[in-house]
């Protein structure tokens, strides 16, 4: 198990229980965080988040191997 800990645009936190492989759309709708979709393929960057040091988008990835924070509510750039 590893865990997710999400960190909301006011700094609100949340955290998760996670299996590597899950997909992050259903860790974050399970854990009551509340991230926009509009195309849920990817293409839009809507959910786009960081993950650890990196970006992500939240509709098409899956859990790392590894505990990471993720910051979500990000504005577009």
């Amino acid at each position: 198990m590893r865990t997710i800990t999400w960190v909301g645009p006011r700094g609100q936190k949340k955290t998760s229980q996670v299996v590597p492989g899950q997909a992050l759309r259903d860790i974050a709708r399970g854990t009551g965080v509340p991230i926009k979709y509009d195309c849920e393929n990817g293409k839009c960057k809507t959910c786009e988040a960081k993950v650890g040091n990196g970006r992500a988008k939240i509709c098409v990835t899956k859990a790392p191997d590894k505990d990471v924070t993720i910051e979500w509510g990000l504005r577009q750039k």
